[in-house]
């Protein structure tokens, strides 16, 4: 507003000044003012740039915001508008066309990425950063949610022999990895014996991670399911009789028979495991 006032109060100088009959003093006068104005006019101009920009800024954050982003594309648009941008911060400020038109390609980009059914969009965008800064390639495939499961689809046509993922070792869960774990260390030196110790050593791992507010793996582990309403063995009463005439029936009972065991087990082998750690941390030992 002070800006406008000073333009409107600098003009009407300037058209007083054109009246004046001493032209010699006034044509000096007149291309002060014609300088003032321009500068303040510049000024106006430059300020809703940048006011703009800012806005500009928002909406892509805004963007950002939208569900299931490819990554890669995505930060390559944003970064050629910054790019724009520090062209543009100069007195001399031109609309860039260029500019507009990429956010509208970001739009069309990511209109073609939205995944409607996708009830977790925070944890997949973290996924997908993490897994893109691990240099994995996952640009190929996208994950789409449906009533109670999640699938993968593929984005493109796949040609034989292509790569349609690839992720380094670096970003796997291997079985010797999971046995650099204190309590899995402890479970080896001690000698206890497992009733499925590949699956258990993994279980044990991923747990410990689990609770690991900082760990490498939290935004993998973050979108692991909570339930497996699809897996059998998890079946209610009432859901398994849907089942009669099947030879699946049979299975699940053996197969909830051998879990109670195994529970049953891994109760009393892990409360004694856990009673030693206590013990050796309240002592001091290494």
């Amino acid at each position: 507003m002070q800006i406008q006032q000073s333009i409107c109060f600098m003009e009407k100088m300037f058209s007083a000044l054109t009246q004046d009959t001493q032209q010699q003093s006034k044509n000096s006068l007149i291309n002060q003012i014609r300088l003032q104005i321009k500068k303040i006019k510049e000024q106006s101009q430059i300020k809703q740039q940048l006011e703009d920009i800012k806005e500009q800024q928002q909406k892509e954050k805004d963007i950002l915001k939208i569900q299931n982003p490819e990554v890669s594309e995505i930060k390559k648009l944003i970064n050629n508008n910054n790019q724009i941008r520090q062209k543009t911060h100069s007195q001399n400020f031109i609309y860039d066309t260029e500019h507009q038109n990429n956010i509208e390609k970001i739009n069309k980009q990511l209109s073609s990425l939205i995944s409607e059914s996708d009830p977790s969009y925070n944890q997949n965008y973290k996924l997908l950063e993490w897994l893109n800064d691990g240099k994995c390639d996952i640009w190929k495939i996208k994950m789409v949610y449906y009533n109670n499961y999640r699938g993968i689809h593929s984005k493109q046509k796949i040609n034989k022999d292509e790569t349609i993922l690839f992720i380094p070792q670096k970003y796997m869960i291997t079985l010797e990895l999971c046995k650099q774990n204190t309590i899995c260390k402890q479970i080896e030196q001690r000698n206890i014996k497992l009733l499925s110790p590949k699956h258990s050593i993994l279980s044990i791992y991923i747990l410990s991670e689990k609770k690991n507010p900082n760990s490498f793996w939290k935004p993998y582990l973050d979108i692991l399911p909570c339930e497996f309403t699809t897996f059998p063995i998890l079946y209610t009463e009432e859901e398994i009789q849907w089942l009669k005439g099947s030879l699946i029936i049979n299975q699940i009972y053996e197969k909830n028979k051998a879990q109670n065991k195994t529970i049953k087990h891994y109760q009393k082998t892990f409360l004694l495991l856990v009673n030693y750690l206590l013990f050796k941390n309240l002592h001091g030992q290494g």
